[in-house]
Formats: structure tokens, sequence, C-alpha cells
């Protein structure tokens, strides 16, 4: 058994025959999810190690577990919650899926990133993400419709340009400045940016030196600029 220290906690990597279920366990995992979740691990790795209680518990991370058997993987990496008592560790397992179910999306930068990850021209998968495509069309969409809704033009998050070296842009009380950069990822991931407190806030971003909107520029000729 392997061992790595990260941040104060031990990682150990154990044979997956070596752990054993925790008893009435309340969560449960659907076939579908098992198998996005073996996907997952199979594209991005074993990243998140299970915790496991002193005898070699699964306090969470069963579905992990249940997956890495799907693929074949023999050792996984665990964390031993020896600080913790019986009780602690009970109401542990419970905490570590309701309090994630508790979190929401920001819906605008989630459209953003999906929009930017099925634009990739090499075959990826956008689908690991656990959104399936028919989900991620409705979550874009749904952004155009707001942006139409306050009169926000749509510029493709990926490729289109619209600031250059040198520009500034004043939002509101704020000023953004473009330094220099050799890729015209940096350019663009400032007009999402842009784009972004534009629809949080109803306002428009101006350019500094001619007074246009940002979104005037974006659908001008100066949206291809470099």
């Amino acid at each position: 058994m392997t061992k790595s220290v990260v941040s104060g906690l031990t990682v150990s990597y154990q044979p997956i025959s070596a752990l054993k279920p925790f008893p009435r366990n309340s969560r449960t995992h659907s076939k579908q999810q098992i198998q996005q979740i073996a996907e997952s691990i199979r594209v991005f790795g074993f990243t998140n190690p299970v915790l496991i209680d002193g005898e070699n518990r699964v306090v969470a991370g069963a579905g992990r577990v249940v997956a890495a058997q799907l693929l074949g993987i023999d050792q996984i990496p665990t964390i031993c919650l020896e600080g913790l008592s019986p009780d602690q560790i009970r109401a542990y397992a419970i905490s570590d899926n309701r309090l994630a179910q508790k979190a929401g999306w920001d819906q605008e930068a989630l459209a953003i990133e999906l929009q930017h990850l099925i634009t990739i021209d090499n075959g990826f998968d956008v689908s690991v993400t656990g959104f399936e495509i028919p989900e991620i069309n409705l979550i874009i969409q749904e952004r155009k419709r707001r942006h139409d809704r306050a009169g926000i033009s749509h510029v493709s998050d990926r490729k289109q340009v619209v600031s250059k070296f040198g520009d500034v842009w004043l939002l509101g009380p704020h000023r953004v400045v473009c330094g220099d950069s050799p890729g015209r990822e940096s350019y663009a991931a400032i007009g999402r940016a842009i784009q972004l407190w534009q629809t949080c806030t109803g306002h428009q971003a101006l350019h500094a030196v001619t007074g246009k909107a940002f979104d005037e520029v974006a659908s001008g000729s100066e949206a291809s600029r470099e």
C-alpha cells in the first residue's frame, strides 16, 4: 500500500477487494450514473479519493468504487477519517451527499463553459461533464433567450474576438484594460467576462476611446480584429 501526504491528509492506495460497504448507506446510484462516473474516471483519472473509516468501510465514494470495478481498476486512492467518532462518521456519510445537493449553478457561466466545450474540434465528448447533449442545447438556448430579452448581442464565446492590445473598457465604475497576449483566446476571455457583466447588471460596457458599446463593436467589422 503506497502513501502520499497532501495538505495534512494521507492518501492511501488500497485494493478494492479490501474495502467494505458502509452499513445503512442511504445514498443510491442508478446504472446510468455509475456509467457516467466510470466515463469520468476513464477520461480524467481517479481524482477524488474514497473516504473510509478505521474498518475500511466506504463512508463516501461508493459510486466511484463500483465505477472503478467496471473499469477493471484494482487499486484506488482512499483517505481514512481517523479523527472522527463513529457517530460523526455516520453523520458525515449523510452530509457529504446532502450538502452537495444544495449547491446551485451559475447558469450564465455554465452556458459559456458548455458552449466552449462543444466547439472543441478534437472529438471531445462533452457528456463526460454529466450533462447530456439535449440538456446542453437547452442551457445554451436559454442563455441566448436571456441575451435577446436583455437586448444583448450573442457573441461567439470561443472564436470571436472583440478586444485587442491597449483597449480599455468601461464597466460602470470599473475599468478593464487589455494587455499584450500572444493568443486570441486571451482576448476572447475578456469578451466573455464583459458579456457576463452585462448580463448580470443589464448595462452596456463602453469603449473608453471611441465611446462605442461593446455589443456595437462585437457586431461590427471590428469584431474579427486581432
